[in-house]
């Protein structure tokens, strides 16, 4: 954005996800997409063409953050979600068996409402971790977005030389 300016960065990023896309649902008609991946792949390809050295040491040092730091964090987190989950479908469970033996009908029906909304909730967990594990990542949408990105930045770099020459 400082080397190319916000309205290109913000035109980058655009174009690069939109026409990425629409070639990659051309040639994979059967596949949905979701994400700005391949806008930041274009905005990855105009850095590494305006300024390689500096988008070499961003894009080690955002691997370094996100091996060391995101990745464990969230997935930790993401544990920790599942385990308190499970424990408190255990805990409800146990107390509506307890209220049903006690015969404390209006408790029990309360408890049966919060365990149906837990086991949904672990249900929609195990959904989602098993749509992620069955969705592939295709690199070909982001090779797309940064080739995008490239031309963007050369005829860009094309354009401004041609009219600093005129001056």
């Amino acid at each position: 954005e400082f080397v190319l300016g916000s309205r290109h960065a913000f035109a980058i990023f655009w174009i690069s996800g939109i026409i990425s896309g629409m070639i990659f649902v051309l040639l994979n008609p059967n596949v949905a997409l979701i994400g700005a991946s391949a806008g930041v792949s274009g905005l990855l390809g105009a850095a590494f063409v305006s300024n390689w050295k500096k988008t070499i040491i961003a894009v080690i040092a955002m691997l370094f953050v996100t091996i060391f730091f995101v990745y464990p964090l969230t997935s930790g987190a993401f544990d920790e979600f599942k385990k308190s989950i499970a424990q408190k479908e255990k805990i409800i469970a146990t107390d509506l068996n307890k209220a049903i033996s006690e015969n404390d009908l209006n408790k029990a029906k309360d408890l049966n409402k919060q365990l149906q909304q837990t086991t949904q909730a672990i249900e929609q967990t195990q959904k989602g971790e098993k749509f992620a594990a069955e969705t592939p990542v295709s690199n070909e949408i982001h090779a797309f977005g940064a080739v995008i990105g490239i031309v963007y930045a050369l005829l860009l770099k094309k354009y401004k030389n041609k009219n600093q020459t005129k001056v």
